[in-house]
């Protein structure tokens, strides 16, 4: 069960694709359904079924608000459980210690950043 501030069928713009996309894909709810599915593909209680769909159940904070049961094909639960596992060993190694190398640009680096130099006006331009 979700709930959202706009429309059902509002868009968000994504960091990560620099553009406006679908609130679930921007929210990263595909990545959660995958995994979902697949813990529950995985368990061994022979009442869950194998074949299990995941449903996001949308509620809108609106002042009437709109719900919607929404199904996700399963193709791209397929790919955003590939998505998650390319991102796994990452996970494992920073939870591991590893530093991770700094790009000066994403969300983390902007967060962590420790200004101890100054630049120039000419590297802006």
């Amino acid at each position: 069960i979700k709930t959202i501030r706009g429309s059902i069928r509002d868009k968000e713009w994504s960091e990560t694709e620099y553009r406006r996309v679908s609130w679930i894909k921007a929210r990263k709810y595909l990545w959660q359904m995958a995994i979902y599915q697949e813990i529950l593909r995985q368990s061994d209680d022979e009442k869950i079924g194998k074949n299990i769909s995941p449903v996001i159940y949308a509620v809108t904070k609106e002042t009437f608000p709109d719900s919607a049961g929404i199904t996700i094909p399963q193709d791209w639960l397929d790919d955003s459980l590939d998505e998650v596992c390319e991102f796994t060993d990452k996970y494992i190694e920073v939870l591991n210690g590893r530093v991770p190398v700094r790009c000066e640009q994403c969300n983390y680096c902007k967060a962590t950043k420790r200004n101890i130099q100054t630049i120039s006006y000419l590297d802006l331009i």
